[in-house]
């Protein structure tokens, strides 16, 4: 947990080797895996919580992220939410940071629908 309360998020291209927190550290946190865009990494078995988003494909909106007819509940931000849930319910391991595992092309559109959602940014700290 981060000094607001907010567990620490990252979003990290799949591609990407370096930057925190890494595979080594993944013992202590959690792993949202956009499953059609990452391919067959295994990486998970090594993360205290590990999980495959699929349907990861919806993130596209093809009007913006405050129109009505596309404010669908996103994949992505369901398992966040759920993720979360499982934590304070004490049905998933305590992990302490998540890391979203994304293709290279997809990060900035990541983080972008992410920081939109209240819920994620009163939960996660990016």
């Amino acid at each position: 947990m981060s000094g607001s309360g907010r567990i620490p998020l990252v979003i990290q291209a799949s591609a990407e080797r370096d930057g925190p927190p890494t595979s080594r550290d993944a013992g202590n946190g959690a792993l949202l895996r956009l499953a059609p865009e990452t391919g067959g990494q295994s990486l998970s078995s090594s993360w205290l919580v590990s999980r495959d988003v699929p349907g990861a494909i919806a993130l596209r909106s093809r009007h913006g992220a405050s129109c009505l007819c596309c404010l669908g509940q996103n994949p992505l931000i369901a398992a966040l939410h759920q993720l979360f849930l499982d934590r304070v319910r004490g049905s998933c391991p305590l992990y302490s940071f998540v890391v979203i595992s994304c293709a290279v092309d997809r990060k900035t559109h990541v983080r972008q629908m992410l920081e939109q959602d209240v819920l994620v940014r009163a939960r996660y700290e990016f």
